[in-house]
């Protein structure tokens, strides 16, 4: 069972129970037993929404027996503890979706937003009610977080329950954005799933903000460059992992390391990215760019080479005989971005998987 309960539904209208609170000479003290953590703040008439409570702006409350930590309008840290808000079209009632995993020493779970996030962030999106404001709302809980591996373990976090969950849009949004609209009837996910054995624990927290960049892109070719920045990223690390391993094989001589360098290891970003394709791809994601077209056969340098093309289509401004220059009309929508931005994703987690190195 997770530390953190997934959900607080046993506490009925009472969204902030489980923290006690105690005032003395204008100081309000709130601890929540179950973290350990104690915070303190000056009383405040702001925001006030509660028979006995009086919410502070975030940036009054200090940590009584821990380090506290605001970020921005969506989460914070508390200690070894800290907790963010996230949205996902498919993640409101019904259904709920609630799991938990374990990143290393790390529990992550989502759920709903625990009492000591409302009590923090007040009233949410706006609302004057910050009781029924939090409702369709979860949040990331990572409990035991030191404070240097925080957006690390987050990252991780979002990219295991996107993938576990099928919830590709997940992203981190502020407690005071405006959600996309919700349709009832995409009741698809099941209730209640706990999830273990994380997939995604990777160390590398520059693979990882480009992963989150490329889901919460707003813009299709954006989204599609970060996705082939992770593939450039781990080609280029492969290409030297395999150099500094023949660099140290005894049994390769001086002269025969020299030769495999100058022949064997790839000089231009189209062969390395090649090469590198070629050993992460999956056959579902080959099969899917024959599926949509996107290439003259599923075969992994066909496929290679075509990625490789449409991104230089994007990037270049040259139009000339070896690639021409993609724009996007204003009057028509065409898919092939979309397209080739679902095969890159495809390829980037791929990549992750198998390339990314172990965090436990």
């Amino acid at each position: 069972m997770a530390t953190i309960p997934l959900d607080f539904s046993e506490s009925g209208d009472d969204y902030l129970a489980g923290l006690v609170v105690t005032r003395s000479t204008g100081v309000v003290q709130v601890s929540w037993p179950l973290i350990g953590v104690t915070l303190r703040h000056y009383e405040t008439d702001e925001r006030s929404c509660h028979a006995h409570i009086r919410l502070p702006p975030p940036e009054l409350i200090r940590g009584e027996n821990v380090e506290f930590v605001v970020f921005g309008d969506f989460g914070f840290r508390a200690g070894s503890y800290a907790e963010f808000t996230v949205f996902e079209p498919w993640f409101h009632d019904p259904p709920e979706r609630r799991a938990w995993t374990k990143l290393g020493t790390v529990e992550a779970s989502i759920g709903e937003p625990t009492p000591l996030m409302r009590y923090v962030m007040g009233y949410p999106l706006g609302t004057n009610d910050a009781a029924d404001g939090w409702n369709g709302i979860h949040t990331i809980r990572l409990n035991g977080v030191s404070p240097s591996s925080v957006e690390r373990r987050l990252l991780q976090a979002l990219l295991t329950f996107r993938t576990r969950l099928g919830a590709n849009d997940l992203t981190i949004t502020g407690v005071s954005e405006p959600e996309d609209s919700y349709d009832p009837d995409d009741e698809t996910l099941v209730d209640g799933t706990e999830v273990l054995g994380p997939e995604f624990c990777v160390a590398e927290i520059e693979p990882l903000r480009l992963f989150h960049q490329g889901v919460a892109a707003k813009d299709p070719e954006y989204a599609f460059l970060q996705f082939y920045r992770i593939l450039e990223y781990y080609s280029v690390l492969r290409n030297l992992d395999d150099v500094a391993k023949l660099r140290w094989d005894r049994s390769v001589s001086a002269s025969e390391f020299v030769r495999h360098v100058l022949t064997g290891v790839p000089r231009d970003e189209r062969a390395l990215l090649c090469r590198f394709v070629a050993h992460v791809a999956s056959q579902d994601a080959l099969q899917r760019v024959a599926e949509l077209g996107l290439a003259s056969s599923s075969e992994a340098g066909v496929v290679a080479n075509a990625l490789y093309e449409f991104r230089n289509a994007i990037v270049h401004g040259k139009y000339d005989m070896r690639a021409a220059m993609h724009t996007v009309s204003i009057l028509e929508t065409s898919p092939i971005v979309a397209h080739w931005n679902e095969v890159a994703r495809l390829l980037a987690t791929a990549a992750l998987r198998q390339c990314g190195v172990p965090d436990y």
